[in-house]
């Protein structure tokens, strides 16, 4: 049987999340001394020291990690484990709200806006976002939006929810484009990244759909198509949720 014990700073406890069942007796938190029954939130994974003592026996959703890459019917980590924390969207060029002083709102940058929660109405839990640009006499200006659900249905959608999950290739780019802060994002640029370049290189969405998608999107004469890059974008990431999180591959 796994025995799981995570030590967490009281600060970050609004920022737990459980996931699957659990034995109280054996998987739990100690905050403050207290015990906490279930599994911690990928946001607090760098705050917290985990000692593992019977890995092979790990269970709940950890269990679907120790299968073979192509069991696809093996229980998945949830989607929400591979988004990015405000760290990491910092570190790699998001947008975010500034805090001028404790208490007080946060400012959002000039022009910008940011995604509300959604309130009691239905929105898509992940969609892909993909934008077209095209040259004019002021500079880059935006002319396309294509944004596609895990059943890659398209959709030309105005607002999504606080809470649904946005999937895009350097995303950091499109949200800046729009002019959206969004901060739910799953960015296959850092996703696939090679663990020798630590994201500070990232791989082409061209190159990672020819190779772990074995399909050839960008050929167009006349530029991308913002619908196909979204789709491979949303393929690539369902890969890496049914391959779960022990499968690395290079690239």
């Amino acid at each position: 049987m796994l025995s799981l014990t995570v030590l967490l700073s009281t600060r970050y406890d609004d920022q737990l999340e459980f996931y699957g069942k659990c034995d109280p007796n054996k998987d739990h938190f100690v905050k403050g001394g207290k015990a906490m029954a279930g599994f911690v939130d990928d946001a607090v994974s760098e705050l917290v020291h985990c000692a593992l003592d019977d890995i092979s026996a790990a269970k709940g959703y950890r269990e679907s990690d120790l299968r073979a890459p192509n069991d696809l019917s093996a229980p998945t980590i949830p989607a929400s484990y591979y988004v990015l924390s405000k760290s990491e969207m910092m570190q790699h060029g998001y947008r975010m709200p500034a805090v001028t002083s404790p208490g007080t709102n946060s400012q959002l940058p000039a022009g910008f806006v940011m995604t509300q929660p959604a309130l009691g109405r239905s929105f898509p839990e992940m969609v892909a976002v993909d934008c077209e640009m095209c040259r004019t006499a002021a500079g880059l200006e935006l002319t396309r939006v294509s944004l596609v659900d895990t059943n890659k249905t398209e959709h030309f959608i105005q607002i999504v929810s606080a809470e649904t999950i946005l999937v895009g290739h350097s995303l950091e780019r499109d949200l800046a484009a729009l002019k959206v802060i969004h901060m739910k994002v799953i960015d296959t640029a850092l996703l696939y990244q090679h663990p020798r370049h630590g994201g500070k290189i990232k791989p082409a969405l061209r190159m990672l759909a020819d190779k772990w998608l074995k399909r050839s999107i960008q050929n167009g004469s006349e530029g991308h198509d913002s619908i196909e890059d979204a789709e491979a974008a949303m393929d690539l990431t369902m890969l890496k949720i049914r391959k779960g999180r022990s499968w690395c591959p290079y690239w």
